[in-house]
């Protein structure tokens, strides 16, 4: 009766105020960015994120971040380079494997090596992405986590 009591609340709160009082509660408290941050900035995603190809210089790291209105928590790296962007593609592509990350095929009528590309595993039960993108005028590209606050599993968009 208690949980019946509070959709009861929240239908009514959501008709006066509007459907902003149906967010997830988790998310207005802050936990679901505790709990998605920890994912997004684990060992997991930073022994991939990390990690570079040769003749690419160290990458600057973004920190970890939550974006409640996105719905998402973010942590990576920024790179500049000078290689083609095949040797990133392929580079990520053969050290994501044995770490457990799967190739996400979602985004693929654009070329990765134009737009970028990602892949997903589950972390502690949860689902996480790593996207990279390349800013070829920039000559730069990120490689960024992204685990969502409400458990879902992120979609590869490039």
């Amino acid at each position: 009766m208690k949980t019946a009591g509070k959709i009861y609340t929240a239908l009514i709160a959501a008709s006066t105020i509007g459907v902003g009082a149906l967010i997830i509660p988790g998310i207005v408290s802050g936990e679901g960015c505790k709990e998605a941050s920890a994912i997004a900035g684990s060992d997991a995603v930073m022994q991939l994120a990390a990690k570079h190809p040769e003749g690419v210089p160290e990458g600057s790291p973004t920190g970890v971040s939550c974006n409640v209105d996105g719905g998402f928590s973010h942590a990576g790296f920024v790179y500049g380079y000078g290689v083609p962007e095949a040797v990133v593609v392929d580079y990520y592509t053969r050290e994501a494997a044995p770490m457990g990350w799967m190739r996400d095929r979602e985004g693929e009528p654009i070329s990765a090596e134009v737009g970028g590309f990602c892949f997903s595993r589950e972390i502690e039960g949860r689902w996480a992405m790593i996207r990279v993108r390349f800013d070829t005028a920039a000559k730069t590209y990120s490689i960024r986590s992204e685990v969502a606050l409400n458990d879902s599993r992120p979609r590869c968009w490039i």
